[in-house]
């Protein structure tokens, strides 16, 4: 499980570091593809949970062999946690295994294909945000504990 922190410093600040009030666990999730083994997308921080627009950050799960569309972002920096990604831009493929990153920036075009047998992980940035809109209409789902 992937756990975001971030807050205010409360009383408790010391020198090296500070508390923090909120863990956000995902504020929502959406699936859609086949029903056994579907791309799940949580959204982690946006600006329900952020209290301002700006950046977003999501963990989409890519089930094994799933394939994209081609499609546009204004600024994406991916960072793979499980499985390998094929990250075509612009129709160069690249790679990325755990502790990769692609960035993607428009007019870029993307493709994301998972290569594992149990599908891959990535941690998504959207720095510049306005992207979880997207998401408005798909099937929305129930964030599980643990998941």
């Amino acid at each position: 499980m992937l756990l975001f922190f971030y807050g205010a410093a409360t009383a408790g600040e010391t020198e090296k570091g500070q508390d923090y009030e909120y863990a956000s666990v995902g504020t929502r999730q959406f699936e859609w593809g086949p029903e056994d083994d579907p791309v799940r997308v949580k959204v982690l921080v946006e600006e329900a949970n952020l209290g301002s627009p700006g950046a977003e950050v999501i963990e989409i799960y890519f089930p094994p062999a799933y394939e994209s569309r081609s499609h546009f972002h204004e600024l994406e920096i991916l960072y793979v946690v499980e499985g390998e990604l094929e990250h075509i831009v612009d129709g160069v493929s690249n790679i990325l295994k755990p502790g990769m990153i692609g960035i993607v920036r428009y007019p870029n075009e993307v493709i994301h294909k998972a290569l594992s047998e149990d599908g891959a992980k990535v941690l998504v940035i959207w720095p510049l945000g306005k992207e979880v809109k997207g998401f408005d209409g798909m099937a929305e789902k129930p964030i599980e504990s643990g998941s």
